[in-house]
C-alpha cells in the first residue's frame, strides 16, 4: 500500500514542496520507508508542521482528549467493516453516540477505506 501511495501521489511538484517543507524526500521515497505508518511518520507530519507522528495521530483522533465530548453541532461518521486500515470497531461508535447526540456513525459492510 505505501509503495504504490507513494508512486501515485508524489509527483515532482509534489516532491518540491514537500522538500521545501523540511520532508526528506530521499528517505521518504526509499525502501526505508514502506507502511502507511511510517508515510505518516516520515511525510504527513513533517509536511503539516506536527511535532512528529504522535502529534498527528492525536490531532486526527476524535477519541483522543475526550474531544468526542466537546461535538457541538451534528457529524457523521461513515465506516466500512472491510476498511484495511482502520477497523471500525475502533470508532467506539456506540460509546461515543451514547456520550453525544451529536455523533452519528454509518457502518456498512463494503466500502474499504474511503472507496465508496
Amino acid at each position: 500500500l505505501a509503495y504504490n501511495l507513494k508512486n501515485v501521489f508524489f509527483t515532482e511538484q509534489s516532491k518540491t514542496e514537500a522538500e521545501k517543507r523540511g520532508v526528506d524526500v530521499k528517505r521518504l521515497m526509499s525502501r526505508h520507508v514502506s507502511s502507511v505508518v511510517q508515510l505518516d511518520q516520515e511525510f504527513v507530519s513533517v509536511f503539516n508542521g506536527y511535532d512528529g507522528v504522535q502529534d498527528y495521530y492525536r490531532d486526527l483522533s476524535l477519541a483522543a482528549e475526550g474531544k468526542w465530548r466537546e461535538v457541538s453541532i451534528p457529524m457523521l461518521a461513515v465506516a466500512s467493516r472491510d476498511d484495511p486500515i482502520t477497523h471500525c470497531d475502533a470508532l467506539r461508535a456506540e460509546e461515543f453516540s451514547a456520550g453525544n447526540s451529536n455523533l452519528m456513525f454509518l457502518v456498512t459492510e463494503s466500502g474499504g477505506h474511503v472507496g465508496w
